[in-house]
């Protein structure tokens, strides 16, 4: 009101990039400011506060980006890429217009939230999201921005933390509603915020929309496990010579 703020960085704290930073809530709660509202990320995404934190990849930073563009933002900002500069140099030339990201490989993460300063009240459960345990089937919103124009895969990828029968364990997954076509181990779970398991399910790429997609899990089989990790990834179909 005073004419002082020249912009608004809405940010995640450090430990845990967030990919669903609405700015068009922020331009509200300021009451539809003159100045721009940008939206940032930390180089890196954990499952829970002093668990593993994994490096963005680009494939991330894409996913954060059209997320980012369909909330809203007026402009993206990058906490230290640059000391990882052939990522940063990779992602910079490149960029981040919506047309150049629409139709590349993407991933869109959600974990655990940490900017949030009442973390423990009820009223913000729904927006925590994870990490979770399956005692019930769960619905994770996330935020995909703008459907691909182009044909490919489109995966879910869920980790989830040691527990009890962890191994044996069998998961069901639902884009939107519609099932998922296959579900496949992934060798690296380590690289999913140091989880234990990570499990990948095929959907239909038909399934996604624009903006928010609910990704329902729950359990299929076995003892009860804790999720800690999901994303939706975009694989566009190889071009062929």
């Amino acid at each position: 009101k005073e004419g002082l703020i020249d912009q608004i960085v809405a940010s995640c704290f450090f430990s845990t990039g967030d990919f669903n930073i609405v700015a068009e809530d922020w331009k509200k709660a300021v009451g539809d400011p003159d100045f721009p509202v940008f939206t940032a990320v930390d180089d890196g995404v954990s499952c829970g506060s002093g668990t593993v934190r994994t490096r963005m990849t680009p494939e991330m930073y894409a996913g954060w980006a059209n997320a980012m563009l369909g909330n809203g933002t007026d402009g993206l900002y990058l906490f230290n890429l640059v000391y990882r500069p052939d990522v940063f140099q990779q992602i910079i030339a490149r960029g981040f217009e919506p047309e150049k990201i629409l139709n590349v490989h993407r991933r869109h993460v959600v974990t655990y939230r940490d900017f949030m300063a009442a973390y423990g009240k009820k009223e913000l459960d729904e927006e925590r999201q994870l990490p979770r345990f399956l005692h019930e089937p769960h619905d994770v919103r996330i935020q995909f921005g703008k459907r691909p124009e182009t044909d490919g895969k489109l995966w879910v990828s869920a980790g989830f933390f040691a527990g009890e029968g962890l191994k044996e364990a069998e998961f069901q997954v639902r884009l939107n509603g519609a099932e998922a076509l296959s579900a496949e181990e992934l060798s690296d779970p380590k690289a999913f915020g140091g989880m234990a398991r990570a499990v990948r399910f095929q959907v239909p790429l038909s399934a996604a929309k624009d903006g928010l997609n609910t990704v329902s899990i729950a359990m299929r089989s076995g003892k009860v496990q804790r999720v800690g990790w999901l994303e939706m990834e975009f694989v566009p179909a190889e071009k062929s010579e």
